[in-house]
C-alpha cells in the first residue's frame, strides 16, 4: 500500500495486472490499461508546497478509484488502472472525463482556484501482449498525450507502419451531462 494515498502500490498493481491479463487471455476477453499523470505536478509542489501537493495526490486517488477496476499509485504523480472488458472507446472517454472533472473541482478547492488537469495513456490488450508490453503501450500513449498538449487521452494502436494514437479530448462537464441525458 502507498502510505500517502492509501492506494495499492506499483508492485501490487503489476501482480494484479498479470492476473487480469492471464484471465482475459483464458476467457478470450480483453482489458484496457490506463496510465494517468497529473499535468505540471512539479509546479504544485514548487508553488504551494509539498503538503498541498500531497493533498492533490490524495484527492486524485479518491476521485479515480473504482472497486471493480484495480487502481494504484504507479509512481510520483502517475497512477495506473486496469479497466474491464466491454467498455467502448466512448465509454472509456466518459469515465476518464468524469475522473478529470471531479479532480479538477477537488484540486481547485485545495489550491485556492488553481484547477489541475490529467493526461492519460491507454492501451487495449491484444492477444500477443504480456503485462510488460501492455504497460509499455499505455506509457507510449501517455507520452503522446503529454506531447500533444496535455489534458487529453491517447489510445495506442498498432499499425503495419508502427504505433499510432487516437487522441481524444477530455469531455467538459456540459458534454458529460449531455451524453448522460442522451443515454436516458
Amino acid at each position: 500500500t502507498d502510505e500517502l494515498t492509501g492506494l495499492p502500490n506499483r508492485r501490487w498493481f503489476f501482480d494484479e495486472l498479470t492476473r487480469r491479463v492471464a484471465e482475459a487471455k483464458r476467457t478470450g476477453k480483453s482489458v484496457w490499461m490506463v496510465i494517468a499523470d497529473i499535468d505540471h505536478f512539479k509546479s504544485v509542489n514548487d508553488t504551494y508546497g509539498h503538503q498541498k501537493g500531497d493533498a492533490v495526490l490524495k484527492s486524485w486517488g479518491e476521485v479515480s478509484a473504482r472497486s471493480e477496476e484495480p487502481f494504484a499509485r504507479y509512481g510520483g504523480e502517475e497512477f495506473a488502472q486496469v479497466m474491464q472488458d466491454g467498455h467502448t472507446v466512448e465509454e472509456v472517454q466518459k469515465i476518464l472525463s468524469r475522473f478529470s472533472s471531479d479532480f479538477g473541482t477537488s484540486s481547485e478547492s485545495i489550491l485556492n482556484g488553481d484547477r489541475r488537469t490529467v493526461s492519460y495513456g491507454i492501451a487495449r490488450l491484444d492477444p500477443s501482449d504480456t503485462p510488460d508490453t501492455l504497460m509499455r503501450k499505455a506509457d507510449q500513449a501517455l507520452y503522446h498525450s503529454k506531447y500533444s498538449g496535455r489534458d487529453r487521452l491517447s489510445i495506442y494502436s498498432e499499425t503495419p507502419e508502427g504505433p499510432a494514437f487516437q487522441t481524444l479530448p477530455i469531455l467538459t462537464s456540459n458534454q458529460l451531462l449531455q451524453a448522460q441525458t442522451a443515454n436516458t
